[in-house]
């Protein structure tokens, strides 16, 4: 037990430390690609002028800033300092910072009362978390009787759906040009890249976890009423905005970036951005995609 409370503390301190340093660049880019999941986890959540919502894993604050010009009373909680930081800068900069509040704080050890908060929301965090179940319980805990939770995880569409039929055909012709060498998938592109180049990347890393069935967990904390449905979009991209998209935010990635020397990492984004520029130039496309499964449930 000890062992493996230690790793799971090692794998919070490991995974906050790879976001300080990216904080301003992951809050151009997750306001920018991830703006429209949030507002339509916001629909859902149905959040309301005085609601007391959490921001489970804000990052650089996009949901609780969005909750709170609804007028809403957010706070956002993350364990990377570096991520609080950028989310009051945001905040204060957009006149949100009398009803914002950011906490440096462990998602699954969650230091508020039972029955805070009215609303509680998450964006692509707990497929992040070594315990998911510890953090969904402090959540259910956290929320009062009858309170909503919106989660979204990163994940395929269902081709038995309408929206996700055309996706998913929309995914396999982009494999299919993988494959022949005139499509560049994220993030798979920049990972073998790196490996190329000598890195080891941690895809088994215990920050990824194997969620599962988002539901049955969601159920086995106690939550009732689930619902669901997934929102994706497709990007292509210019050889900068590919590096960036990358190397912020696929964590097997910037863990082995952020583990180099600032000039060993600047020397590999200019080889990579001259590789997929030569790419480009020969008709190439350079692919970016977001999919979220986006979960409604009640306390």
């Amino acid at each position: 037990m000890t062992s493996a409370v230690s790793n799971g503390s090692e794998v919070k301190r490991g995974d906050a430390s790879s976001y300080d340093g990216t904080a301003a660049d992951f809050a151009r880019l997750t306001n920018h690609y991830s703006e429209r999941t949030a507002g339509r986890m916001l629909e859902l959540a149905g959040v309301r002028e005085g609601d007391r919502l959490l921001d489970l894993g804000t990052g650089t604050g996009l949901l609780a800033q969005m909750a709170a010009q609804r007028g809403a009373n957010a706070v956002g909680i993350d364990h990377s300092a570096g991520m609080i930081e950028q989310a009051q800068a945001e905040a204060h900069n957009a006149s949100l910072g009398d009803r914002t509040q950011f906490l440096q704080m462990d998602a699954e050890a969650l230091s508020f009362d039972d029955q805070t908060f009215d609303v509680s929301v998450s964006l692509f965090v707990l497929r992040h978390l070594p315990n998911p179940l510890a953090a969904v319980r402090e959540v259910y805990r956290t929320l009062k009787p009858g309170g909503r939770l919106v989660v979204s995880v990163g994940a395929r569409p269902s081709p038995l759906r309408p929206a996700g039929f055309a996706a998913a055909v929309s995914i396999a012709s982009d494999r299919l040009w993988n494959r022949l060498g005139r499509r560049h998938l994220s993030p798979h592109s920049l990972r073998d890249f790196l490996r190329n180049e000598g890195l080891r990347l941690s895809e088994d890393h215990a920050a990824h976890s194997h969620l599962g069935d988002v539901a049955d967990l969601l159920r086995s904390a106690g939550f009732r009423n689930l619902r669901q449905e997934w929102l994706g979009q497709r990007y292509s991209l210019s050889p900068k905005e590919f590096w960036d998209v990358q190397a912020v935010f696929d964590g097997d990635a910037r863990g082995a970036l952020t583990s180099l020397s600032e000039e060993r990492q600047q020397d590999l984004q200019r080889r990579y951005i001259a590789l997929c520029q030569e790419r480009a130039r020969s008709g190439d496309q350079l692919v970016y995609r977001t999919g979220a499964l986006i979960l409604t449930a009640s306390r």
